[in-house]
């Protein structure tokens, strides 16, 4: 039987960088509105997949998109990803997210944010590479999962160590496309004076009262952040319009909101 190795990527290449920092990249200054595009760059290569880092430049929550043009009208690969920066701790660290995502040669590429304070701001780098033979072609987009309130996620309150009772859907609309793999991002739920607890959050799929537990994240939280604040890719081929939810369980009594958001990688 041949021993495949994982495809190399030889070739690679950053947009965004300017002078000691990444591209900014500023919402709308009315609260939880999506700001303009900011340009990050052209990709001289054909992408098979690229790591998205963003830094919070102000405190506060974001939506986060990543477009492409080719020509046309700018098509979005990253749908509103969350990031939870409402402390000066752990959350204000740069997030990297791994997407093998692919971006044609020559597209342009852009990205935009909204903030629950109107006018924040973020700074944005991506790293593409092009994979050798015999890589793959890479994912279309990563679609949110999820239906936000502002820049909320679905939120359930901590029951200390006794998981919480109800499943919280992420939303009552499933994506009415096949997810090849999940990702994950924890918000605060507006609650930054925490109890200092380990915790882990069970995500199920399925229709109400009939789910199944699909896969546990594992994380902690001290008395104003949660952390990590990425999970994923965790490979999970799902049929459209599959329901996710999501309960919660801590290792200390903590009983403080707990928000979290999901997303789907599509083929």
């Amino acid at each position: 039987m041949s021993n495949w190795s994982m495809p190399a990527a030889s070739r690679m290449e950053t947009l965004g960088a300017g002078t000691g920092e990444g591209v900014t990249v500023t919402a709308s200054a009315a609260a939880n509105a999506k700001g303009s595009y900011a340009t990050l760059g052209t990709a001289g290569l054909s992408y098979s997949g690229f790591v998205l880092q963003m830094l919070p430049a102000n405190s506060g929550k974001y939506r986060v998109d990543v477009a492409i043009n080719t020509g046309g009208s700018d098509q979005v690969i990253v749908e509103d990803w969350l990031i939870d920066a409402t402390s000066s701790g752990a959350s204000r660290s740069v997030q990297n997210l791994w997407l093998p995502i692919a971006i044609p040669s020559g597209a342009a590429v852009k990205a935009r944010c909204q903030a629950a304070t109107g006018s924040h701001a973020l700074r944005v780098l991506l790293t593409g590479y092009a994979q050798d033979f015999p890589g793959f072609p890479g994912f279309r987009a990563l679609r949110s999962l999820t239906t936000f309130s502002a820049t909320e996620a679905p939120t359930v309150t901590q029951n200390g160590t006794t998981q919480t009772a109800t499943w919280q859907e992420f939303s009552a609309t499933p994506l009415a496309e096949p997810v090849a793999a999940l990702y994950f991002a924890v918000s605060t739920g507006g609650d930054n004076a925490r109890t200092t607890s380990r915790w882990l959050a069970e995500v199920a799929s399925g229709a109400s009262g009939s789910e199944v537990s699909r896969l546990i994240l594992q994380g902690a939280q001290n008395t104003t952040d949660i952390t990590p604040g990425v999970w994923g890719p965790f490979p999970a081929m799902l049929p459209p319009s599959t329901r996710l939810s999501f309960k919660v369980q801590c290792q200390a009594a903590a009983v403080d909101t707990f928000g979290l958001a999901a997303y789907g990688l599509i083929p």
